[in-house]
């Protein structure tokens, strides 16, 4: 599994009734990830519950390493967590899978930045 570090994130709402939103993130060294994700909002953050029309540098993501099976926070103790993602940046925790579960995980993508309310931890 390839750990993407972020350098930029954008996200904006597809339309305010629907849950799904469109985002980039860019990595330290240049790559992109685009897609849509599917889940609650709750004020800065959207709990993802699944993400679809995935692209990694312009090429389809599920060309590149299959399809994404599973969606979750990368929780040690707990991988039944949904992602978090966060408008602003400052808070994420996303898992993505080719496998059902988490218990292996040889492919996918992984984000993940410790803030609480915008402070390391």
């Amino acid at each position: 599994m390839k750990k993407l570090i972020v350098a930029a994130i954008a996200m904006l709402a597809m339309a305010q009734v629907q849950a799904g939103y469109v985002f980039s993130y860019e990595t330290e060294d240049g790559d992109v990830l685009t897609g849509t994700a599917l889940g609650t909002r709750d004020g800065d953050l959207l709990y993802v519950t699944s993400l679809s029309n995935l692209k990694f540098n312009g090429s389809l993501l599920e060309d590149l390493i299959g399809p994404i099976l599973s969606v979750g926070q990368s929780d040690p103790e707990d991988d039944s967590l949904p992602g978090v993602l966060s408008f602003s940046g400052t808070s994420m925790n996303l898992l993505a899978c080719t496998t059902p579960t988490f218990d292996s995980c040889p492919k996918g993508f992984y984000f993940d930045i410790d803030y609480v309310n915008g402070r390391d931890v």
